[in-house]
């Protein structure tokens, strides 16, 4: 999408099991760079989700729903830290 942003799109019956095992990879991937002290700023890995049916006609409307989402999710890292 641009610079440090990105989405993925899942297909089958399985797409939020394979969305949250996605997650837990990349926060897993995260805590393990972090821990490993090679960088002074901590790598925080924002992220949001939407479901698109077909049917609805507005895929742009789902990528809006993950990007806001996403943003939710960054105000909420910030708020922690």
């Amino acid at each position: 999408m641009g610079g440090d942003e990105f989405f993925a799109v899942l297909d089958g019956e399985n797409q939020m099991n394979d969305y949250e095992n996605g997650i837990k990879k990349f926060t897993e991937e995260q805590d393990k760079f972090n821990a490993s002290g090679s960088s002074p700023v901590p790598l925080m890995i924002a992220f949001g989700m939407a479901e698109y049916d077909l049917s609805d006609g507005d895929p742009e409307k789902a990528e809006q729903i993950a990007d806001s989402r996403m943003y939710e999710k960054k105000k909420q890292m910030k708020a922690e830290n």
